[in-house]
């Protein structure tokens, strides 16, 4: 049987774009530039079925399913039945077990329900590595209260002692950008899993501008490029936050770059996702000291013929 998927290339982002936006989509991962700029690891393909937009990603021995995405609205539930039983065939065909993978609770449950009008089981994993850190965005970038006093401390230390000037990211700013992220690895252990993330920033960086959904910050420190970040829309009400480096041993420089990126960039939303932390201690106990307003839970979904 011939599916039709089809490799991600730039050129399929408006696309993407007309799906997500339909869709309206709460996990960090469902983006155009999230795939594009982790192709590099993910290999994703896709294939539009039934009005929803299905993608498959992962290593050739490893593949998996991410949300089907809904783009017409209507009969959901019937349509997405027909879908779940089409990417059982072809997972069938690449000899692996169909698996959905960073699927929000809300999105288990209908590829529960799917899998159920075809007769199919399913097994569903809490998967707390891959919950995105949400936040409101007046505390974010505000940072009220008692419970942020540290982080508004290190704020005025770095404007006090330091002179940082932040700055709209623009094409002619991408070289210093690279350079920052250079930086940052330079300190770092060169595994596989961090020259992945290496190699994603730089795709990022790189085709900025192509995206054109994306807005970046970049601040200098006594005129010096320190830090940068790039974001986009995730969906009407929340700005997900792709790309966040800075040079660690300037105090301050962090909650400095972060908070002048949402008041500078996005006034007027309500959250903010700061996507996952990958199961790493450090950034987990970075993401928590932010105090989310909740975590947008996920899903590992297997199905059982």
């Amino acid at each position: 049987m011939e599916f039709g998927f089809k490799q991600l290339e730039l050129s399929d982002k408006k696309t993407f774009d007309r799906y997500f936006r339909f869709y309206q989509p709460l996990a960090g991962e469902l983006t155009f530039v999230n795939l594009h700029m982790w192709d590099c690891v993910y290999h994703s393909s896709f294939l539009e079925f039934e009005g929803f937009l299905c993608i498959v990603c992962g290593e050739p021995n490893a593949r998996f399913s991410l949300m089907p995405i809904d783009g017409v609205g209507g009969d959901q539930a019937a349509r997405l039945a027909k879908v779940v039983g089409m990417l059982l065939a072809y997972f069938k065909e690449i000899g692996q077990n169909l698996v959905f993978q960073r699927v929000t609770e809300q999105e288990s449950n209908a590829i529960e329900q799917a899998a159920a009008a075809i007769n199919c089981k399913v097994e569903a994993v809490f998967d707390r590595d891959n919950s995105d850190y949400v936040y409101r965005y007046e505390e974010i970038s505000g940072l009220p209260g008692k419970k942020y006093h540290a982080k508004r401390n290190h704020i005025q230390n770095l404007i006090y002692n330091e002179s940082p000037e932040y700055v709209s990211l623009t094409p002619e700013l991408l070289p210093a950008c690279i350079k920052i992220l250079e930086h940052w690895h330079m300190d770092r252990q060169d595994d596989l899993a961090m020259q992945h993330e290496k190699l994603s920033q730089l795709i990022l960086i790189e085709n900025f501008a192509a995206y054109g959904s994306c807005k970046g910050g970049l601040v200098k420190v006594n005129g010096i490029p320190k830090a940068y970040t790039i974001g986009q829309m995730l969906n009407e009400t929340t700005l997900v936050v792709h790309s966040e480096r800075a040079d660690g041993s300037i105090r301050g420089l962090y909650p400095y770059v972060n908070q002048q990126f949402l008041l500078h960039e996005w006034p007027g939303i309500q959250y903010v996702n700061r996507e996952q932390d990958c199961g790493s201690e450090g950034l987990r106990k970075a993401k928590l000291s932010y105090h989310p307003n909740h975590l947008e839970n996920k899903y590992k979904v297997s199905l059982i013929p």
